[in-house]
């Protein structure tokens, strides 16, 4: 039976020129302003697409970052279309209700075969238009289901519900962990067979350094022991509890340095704490680096505090360094094994973060052995992995509505 978004809409007449005639998928994907995994996310999807994709990208200016201006620019270069359509992620109905309308009169024009939209407000936003246009494959990326992200019950319940009401549009919603797959099912947000897990990926043959050089760069001698993190500074990453459970091991390890590489709205905070606590001499507060990958080099641990996350893109560059990782409970579970190459902590818990910390700041084999079994296990989450599988779920989808034939 065709599928009732094909009937009687204006794709049909493509649809036939498809059968007869097989070209590269048009996908359209659109995007808020969002930062760092998501952004990633999309860059990757969108700068390593294979010759069977042909990729346009909606994207929000509205909060953009340094990173996300940088990426765009990458995408203009290579000449890949972009359509600029302001997205809000505060309460703002009527400006996100016409960014919807401009979302249709687009693809009304240029016909997509396939929409996948990345994050909360896009991913509203979008599906709604794909599925107003009648679009007839519709995918969606959460990179960290949006109700997470707030403590308000009343918020939590109104994500969650738009969740549950784009999800019926959605033909595939892709999560980027078992986690991130657990917690769709858990609330009920779409059926089993349309929750696909495809990891996160990166690009393994771009992190390289040097421990002597990155030591330099950090002006850090070259027997210190240093534990860093390359993350946002904002209430999701929780940079500030990280500090605070640190802070107390400055005196009891001389020779102990805590590196955060990064900026947002808490750095400025978190600044303060450190001075307060007259720690400058072992927190090391970087600020936005565009050597971050470079620094991972001078590391001998990796740490992450998130409250939650899809997969973090820095913990799979930390593993791609050879770093031993601790990390918090979630989505990074799927590439952190505790006890294998890292160690795992409850989210919130600043005892059991100090704890994993002193562990490792004692034991150099262990230390070691982690580092080696990252590099190891980093490589089942390579972006072209990431990329396949996702332009193979694509093809799936596509063939299932019928309108490609082999």
């Amino acid at each position: 039976m065709a599928d009732r978004r094909l009937v009687a809409s204006p794709y049909a007449k493509r649809i036939l020129t498809m059968q007869r005639t097989p070209q590269p998928l048009h996908v359209l994907h659109i995007v808020e302003a969002t930062l760092t995994g998501t952004r990633r996310h999309v860059t990757d999807l969108v700068l390593q697409a294979t010759p069977a994709v042909q990729p346009t990208l909606i994207f929000s200016r509205v909060r953009a970052d340094r990173e996300f201006t940088n990426s765009l620019a990458a995408i203009q270069a290579r000449g890949i279309p972009l359509v600029e359509v302001p997205m809000y992620r505060v309460f703002k109905p009527f400006q996100n209700f016409r960014a919807g309308l401009q979302i249709c009169a687009h693809i009304a024009r240029t016909r997509p075969h396939i929409v996948h939209t990345h994050g909360a407000i896009a991913g509203i936003i979008g599906r709604w238009a794909a599925h107003r246009a009648r679009v007839p494959v519709i995918v969606h990326t959460p990179n960290a289901w949006p109700f997470l992200a707030t403590g308000e019950w009343l918020l939590r319940s109104l994500y969650r519900g738009l969740e549950r009401w784009t999800a019926r549009w959605s033909d595939a919603i892709i999560c980027v962990s078992d986690h991130e797959r657990r917690l769709g099912l858990t609330y009920r947000i779409a059926p089993p067979e349309r929750l696909i897990l495809i990891p996160n990926g990166t690009d393994l043959t771009a992190i390289h350094g040097d421990r002597t050089a990155a030591r330099t760069l950090l002006g850090l001698p070259s027997d210190a022991l240093v534990f860093g993190s390359v993350t946002r500074f904002a209430p999701q990453k929780d940079p500030l509890g990280l500090i605070s459970a640190l802070q107390p091991l400055t005196a009891r390890f001389p020779r102990f340095h805590l590196v955060m590489v990064g900026e947002g709205p808490l750095l400025a905070a978190a600044t303060k704490f450190v001075t307060r606590h007259h720690v400058e001499r072992q927190i090391h507060l970087t600020g936005f680096r565009t050597d971050a990958t470079a620094l991972l080099f001078g590391f001998d641990a990796f740490l992450l505090s998130s409250r939650y996350e899809g997969l973090a893109y820095g913990v799979l560059e930390a593993m791609a360094a050879g770093l031993p990782i601790i990390t918090t409970a979630g989505g990074n579970e799927q590439a952190v094994r505790h006890g294998v190459n890292g160690l795992v902590v409850p989210v919130d818990d600043q005892v059991a973060l100090q704890t994993a910390v002193t562990t490792l700041l004692q034991d150099h084999h262990l230390r070691q052995s982690f580092g080696q079994q990252s590099r190891v296990r980093v490589q089942q989450f390579t972006v072209d992995g990431m990329v396949g599988k996702t332009e193979a779920l694509y093809r799936r989808l596509v063939e299932e509505k019928g309108l490609l034939l082999e």
